[in-house]
């Protein structure tokens, strides 16, 4: 359905959202925490910046055609499900080697920085 609502958003924004879709300025925590997402908002806002968590679709917004990813509760959830267990084996060798480091319950922002500063564990990273 082509066409803007106003001048804050096209029409198929204006469907995303009445689908349940939202952008992820419009997530709350108590959203993430009633769709069974143990993921921080701070750690989602990093894992879709980077490019690890992928949008479920995309609208203009705003008057000037700004384009806004817009997302599913339930494709987070399956998407960090998924990473998950896929990576179980690689966190079980990375838990031990930061726990040599003597790093321990880091945040992701704090193991991403971890990852720049060992290149010796290059050869684990995807």
């Amino acid at each position: 359905m082509a066409g803007y609502n106003g001048f804050s958003m096209s029409n198929n924004a204006v469907e995303a959202y009445n689908k349940g879709l939202l952008p992820l300025s419009k997530i709350t925590a108590s959203m993430l925490k009633d769709a069974g997402i143990k993921t921080k908002k701070s750690e989602l806002k990093i894992l879709t910046s980077n490019g690890i968590i992928k949008h479920t679709e995309w609208h203009h917004t705003s008057c000037h055609y700004n384009c806004t990813d817009f997302y599913s509760l339930d494709d987070i959830r399956e998407q960090l499900e998924q990473i998950e267990s896929e990576s179980a084996p690689l966190k079980r060798q990375l838990d031990v080697a930061w726990k040599v480091d003597g790093v321990d319950a880091l945040t992701i922002q704090e193991r991403c920085d971890w990852w720049e500063s060992h290149p010796e564990y290059k050869e684990f990273r995807a």
